[in-house]
């Protein structure tokens, strides 16, 4: 048996090496394509090497069947799949629900301010004192940066007894060795809460999970289930699976537009980290490995599967497709079709909308209907699934609100927003920051990443919405604590590096603002205004709490239901926590 990655598969290496040599070929009995959804949600400019996996058909037997199988795969997707590997609709399917009778669902809305993450104050139980005392959970947010600071928070809210590195981080630039540990600890219980990226995703399948909560939509539902269905995988205890969702979206919900957004966040995190992978000189080729261990759906359950033989033809004739300096194996037909363009995120965001809104369809109900759970096998006990119905089991939050109790927290002693009025540049000086930036930050690219691929840009290191924060700032800034001031900036965060690259900034915006001085010192009979009011700006100030701005949470009582008073201090709190972040190498997940 041979596991390997999309990558290896269709490297000139693994064709050269392995699909090459008759003794290979002559034992070769089936290929396997395990997740299969990712070809359609990871066959773009993340991994291009997804989608090329039809190249790997071609070179195979006719006689050689394709089993291909997901937990997820909802028909738009499935359609995309079977184009991309080129299998027949007439090919056989078997496709059995992937419900999760033994994971209760539920939707909450945000009611505190992002930063201090109060909403997630519930995850450590009222009046735990020992690590034992919180159920193992996962948190999954959908960056880096907002893994590391919902990481820092829950420590925070932490009672003193309970160790600090019972809350651990894991995304993908923590290191290997570091995610084996984690994975360990987080096995024997000894890391209670993980707050996780999908870096821990498709193959976890750790029976201790009690419950995921999900700090924000993600971008596609395919995503929302493989996050959810990390929970309750011991099929005889109960799970569940909490969705956190800003008061706008509860309210009006998602535009095709929105998730558009959302999908094209995620990609372009995964980018990044797919850029960093690609010039870490540790990098091994066996680390690239992709072996799928199961699903989403409960055991033996939520697998679609589809296999054929092919024959070639002169009508498939293989031809190669350039795209943004991607090549990408595509199969020429006939009457081809393709989706209009938008039809999909339309499409995720009305099942997007409906689970995170205040309708008061039942959220199983949605699943089953996005997927189409309703034409599919269902689950019979014993036959092909050994679940077993579970007294105490819930449904949703929707159907069974009284069974969903949520906490009552009282946010007190948090950084109040003090009004005032907004600086702002000459636009010279702007357009002159602006420039310089963009200037820098190519130059920077190219020191750090000589052979990166075309389709990856310098915006890529440092977004145009941190040039545009830092050009716009409307004060000029000496120290990398003023730049934290105006941008959270993903290398300026790490510890490690960010003293080193904020000083490189740093030296080049104090000769941008020296250029614009000479500029206006030529011109001494039109003085320009440097500094204007224009609207109010929310500069924070300190108004209690802690002394280091770290949110405090204290769980009271209070009509039977749990309160929680809640302080911060430092303003700056208010725009992000801003500790260790990156690559994961000035700070361990352990913290």
């Amino acid at each position: 048996m041979v596991f390997v990655s999309p990558e290896i598969a269709i490297s000139s290496d693994f064709l050269r090496k392995v699909l090459s040599k008759r003794t290979f070929i002559s034992r070769l009995r089936v290929i396997v394509v395990d997740e299969a959804h990712c070809i359609s949600e990871w066959g773009g400019s993340f991994r291009p090497d997804y989608a090329a996996l039809g190249d790997v058909r071609a070179r195979i037997a006719r006689n050689v069947p394709v089993l291909v199988a997901s937990a997820t795969l909802p028909s738009f997707v499935l359609q995309t799949v079977k184009k991309k590997l080129h299998i027949h609709d007439n090919a056989v399917s078997i496709s059995l629900t992937n419900a999760r009778p033994n994971v209760a669902l539920s939707t909450r809305v945000m009611k505190f301010p992002d930063n201090t993450k109060a909403d997630l104050r519930f995850i450590i139980p009222d009046g735990a004192k020992d690590a034992k005392d919180i159920p193992v959970q996962l948190v999954y947010c959908n960056s880096r940066i907002h893994c590391e600071d919902v990481a820092d928070a829950v420590r925070d809210f932490l009672p003193p007894d309970i160790p600090r590195d019972s809350v651990a981080f894991y995304h993908a630039k923590i290191g290997r060795q570091q995610k084996r540990d984690l994975e360990e600890k987080l096995r024997t219980g000894e890391v209670r809460i993980l707050i996780c990226t999908d870096a821990v995703g498709m193959g976890c399948d750790m029976r201790n999970i009690e419950r995921v909560v999900l700090w924000g939509l993600p971008p596609t539902f395919c995503a929302l289930v493989q996050r959810a269905g990390r929970a309750g995988r011991d099929l005889t205890k109960l799970g569940e699976a909490v969705l956190i969702v800003p008061k706008s979206v509860r309210n009006k919900g998602l535009s095709a537009d929105d998730v558009a957004l959302l999908i094209d966040d995620a990609n372009k995190e995964a980018e990044a980290q797919n850029l960093d992978e690609d010039t870490d000189p540790n990098r091994h080729e066996a680390d690239d490995l992709v072996i799928g261990v199961e699903g989403n759906g409960a055991e033996g359950q939520g697998d679609e599967s589809v296999g054929e033989r092919r024959e070639t033809g002169a009508e498939d004739e293989m031809d190669i497709d350039s795209e943004d300096g991607e090549e990408t194996a595509v199969v020429v037909r006939q009457n081809r079709r393709s989706k209009p363009k938008g039809e999909r995120e339309e499409h995720e965001a009305k099942y997007l909308s409906a689970y995170a809104s205040s309708t008061p369809k039942c959220l199983r109900k949605i699943w089953d209907s996005f997927f189409g759970n309703e034409k599919k096998a269902q689950l019979v006990s014993g036959v092909n699934t050994s679940y077993r119905p579970i007294s105490g089991a819930r449904c949703c939050s929707n159907c069974q609100p009284d069974k969903f109790v949520v906490e009552e927290f009282v946010l007190s002693g948090a950084g109040g927003m003090k009004r005032g009025r907004k600086q702002k540049f000459d636009d010279r000086l702007s357009e002159i920051i602006r420039k310089g930036l963009d200037d820098w930050r190519e130059e920077y690219f190219d020191e750090l990443y000589p052979e990166a691929p075309m389709n990856l840009t310098p915006a890529v290191l440092m977004s145009d919405e941190v040039v545009e924060q830092i050009a716009t700032s409307g004060k000029r800034v000496y120290s990398i604590q003023d730049l934290l001031g105006y941008t959270q900036w993903v290398h300026l965060l790490d510890r490690q590096s960010g003293p080193v690259v904020g000083g490189l900034l740093l030296s080049r915006l104090q000769e941008l603002y020296e250029k614009f001085d000479n500029l206006v010192a030529s011109e001494p009979e039109n003085p320009s205004t440097e500094v204007a009011t224009t609207t109010f700006y929310g500069e924070a100030s300190a108004a209690g709490g802690s002394e280091d701005g770290v949110a405090i949470a204290t769980l009271v009582r209070g009509r039977g239901r749990g309160r929680a008073s809640i302080g911060t201090a430092d303003g700056r709190a208010s725009r992000g926590r801003g500790r260790g972040r990156g690559r994961g190498r000035g700070k361990t997940p352990l913290g």
